[in-house]
């Protein structure tokens, strides 16, 4: 997997993160060197983490940066090694990738296309074969784009409850 995802051409909100997953500084680290999070979005999520009584001095430091010191960011977060390639770090941002997606398909041309270079990027994870267009559908499961939104919700359900959030 490539360190940054340039082609996809979103960002995820901080608040649509938080409210689906608790982050260590580890894996907001690899969101923001993937280009999932932008600095303010580090702040943010930080801030929030802070709020609710995460200990760490390093999401403290980036809780509290100014406008004007969110350059800072990118120093704060080089200081904490991260692989990101670790199939966690990638399961959780392919799955905050896919939910953001989902919840914004209509304000996206061709969401199918996207999960294909989601799929693609994330070295073809099998959990999205079931909603890959150019992939076969499970044996004996509907086809069609209806039915491949629906394991697509599927996905999104099974991986909600996986990291305690809806």
């Amino acid at each position: 997997m490539i360190d940054r995802m340039p082609e996809i051409g979103f960002t995820i909100p901080a608040d649509f993160v938080w409210s689906r997953v608790r982050l260590h500084l580890e894996d907001v680290a690899c969101g923001f060197r993937m280009g999932w999070l932008n600095r303010e979005g580090v702040v943010s999520l930080c801030l929030m983490a802070v709020c609710e009584g995460v200990d760490d001095p390093l999401f403290q430091e980036l809780a509290f940066l100014l406008r004007e010191e969110l350059c800072r960011v990118d120093e704060i977060l080089g200081s904490r090694q991260a692989d990101c390639r670790t199939s966690d770090r990638k399961a959780v941002w392919l799955y905050l990738s896919l939910a953001w997606l989902h919840e914004n398909r209509e304000k996206v041309n061709e969401p199918l296309e996207v999960v294909e270079a989601l799929y693609s990027d994330f070295d073809h994870p099998e959990a999205l074969e079931g909603f890959v267009r150019y992939m076969p559908a499970p044996a004996g499961a509907e086809v069609g784009e209806a039915a491949m939104l629906a394991r697509w919700r599927s996905y999104l359900d099974e991986q909600a409850e996986r990291y305690g959030r809806k």
